[in-house]
């Protein structure tokens, strides 16, 4: 994670500007050095297991607003987002991340902020359990457009998709009544209901 560390100019750009940048726009090399570790399930009665079988029985299966997104592994120089109008849904096997570009959201990349702003739809499928989740990628159409100190780049849907999930991802997934925790080697979101 970038945040913690001191920066400085690179080209009249700040440096932690120039490490964002190339990880938006440069492919995925390498892989992390060890798997990601599973967010662990927060606690819960059985009253909230049992009003959701969702929650427990048929997860990542539903719609959520994207609340947090974390880089890690490679791609850990994107920081973590909050805010703007992401949703990500999982049903039937399918995947969807979409958004309408209406809101952009804010990446804390360690000396300050930028803005991500994605416009479009990015589709996939998924298969096996929540402790061995599959995805892969099958269409993104749109663009995510990255602006902040002083610098405002865009990539296609296509890019963003193969640096969040390479071809056959594998990661996890941490369901509750309320929302879900999508755990993957470059990136861990956090979305709700």
């Amino acid at each position: 994670m970038v945040s913690g560390r001191r920066w400085g100019v690179v080209g009249g750009v700040p440096a932690a500007a120039t490490v964002l940048l190339t990880a938006f726009t440069a492919g995925c090399t390498g892989s992390p050095s060890s798997p990601p570790s599973p967010v662990p399930a927060p606690a819960s009665s059985a009253t909230s297991a049992a009003a959701s079988p969702t929650a427990s029985d048929r997860c990542p299966d539903g719609r959520y607003t994207i609340t947090r997104l974390e880089g890690q592994g490679s791609a850990s120089a994107l920081g973590t987002g909050t805010g703007g109008d992401l949703t990500l849904a999982f049903t039937d096997g399918r995947w969807t991340l979409d958004s309408d570009g209406a809101s952009a959201m804010k990446l804390d990349v360690g000396p300050g902020t930028v803005d991500l702003t994605f416009d479009g739809t990015i589709t996939g499928d998924y298969s096996g359990s929540p402790d061995d989740l599959t995805m892969t990628v099958t269409d993104a159409t749109g663009s995510a457009r990255l602006k902040g100190f002083g610098v405002d780049r865009t990539s296609s849907a296509r890019q963003i998709a193969d640096r969040i999930v390479p071809t056959g991802t594998t990661g996890s997934a941490t369901c509750t009544a309320t929302g879900a925790t999508i755990t993957l080697p470059t990136v861990i979101i956090t979305g709700t209901r």
